[in-house]
């Protein structure tokens, strides 16, 4: 697992992980800021940030969050050229979320930190709902089940920053009710052995594109 791979790393090398984890987020980050996004810290990245003021040890992968309106298609085109890309949707017109890494000499052949620990980025977007909620439309069969994530919408009608390593970042306005949406109430306590109990709904007549802003057909741009 890469958990433990990390978590097997001597401190100068886990130093150096840290290093160009940061370097990773801060360029993707800034390019989402770059093309008009309010980017914030999501999911684990900010849970680290948030709790620990730091990377989480054992998680590899890193989150950044933004609504989907924000999505602009220059964007991708921009990260496209520096990053892989694989996108996860049911439709061109429909963003689960977009995973990134650094491109090596070919999709077999990817860069992978010491030659052992593959690193992510994950891009997650959030469609508008009613009553105050926020969909992440990222697991597939959830959707096909008619039951999706949802998160408070309220938390990310404004962003705060924080300092994290000497760098400001955006997160959510009311980050404690996000992670506590992600992490549930002990969300203050680390646990290596959490399991995901993410707050799922029933929807309700819902439209995949009814409630996004953006109505492009981005199938061109993978």
């Amino acid at each position: 697992m890469k958990g433990q791979k990390i978590l097997e790393l001597t401190e100068t090398e886990f130093q150096e992980f840290t290093e160009y984890r940061l370097k990773f987020l801060s360029d993707i980050y800034d390019t989402c800021i770059e093309y008009g996004a309010n980017s914030f810290l999501d999911a684990g990245t900010l849970l680290g940030a948030i709790r620990d003021n730091k990377f989480i040890r054992w998680d590899v992968d890193m989150d950044i969050g933004m609504k989907i309106e924000d999505l602009n298609p220059s964007m991708i085109h921009v990260l496209k050229d520096k990053y892989y890309v694989k996108f996860e949707g049911t439709s061109y017109n429909h963003f689960y979320f977009l995973a990134l890494r650094p491109k090596g000499t070919g999709r077999k052949k990817m860069y992978k930190f010491k030659n052992e620990i593959d690193v992510w980025i994950d891009i997650y977007f959030y469609y508008p709902y009613k009553d105050n909620i926020r969909l992440m439309g990222f697991a597939t069969p959830q959707i096909k089940s008619d039951k999706i994530f949802c998160l408070p919408a309220h938390a990310i009608d404004k962003f705060k920053q924080v300092n994290f390593y000497n760098k400001n970042f955006n997160v959510p306005d009311d980050f404690e009710a996000w992670i506590e949406s992600y992490y549930g109430k002990t969300w203050r306590t680390p646990d290596k052995n959490w399991v995901n109990t993410k707050n799922w709904i029933k929807l309700e007549g819902y439209n995949l594109n009814e409630y996004s802003s953006i109505s492009f057909n981005s199938k061109k741009l993978f």
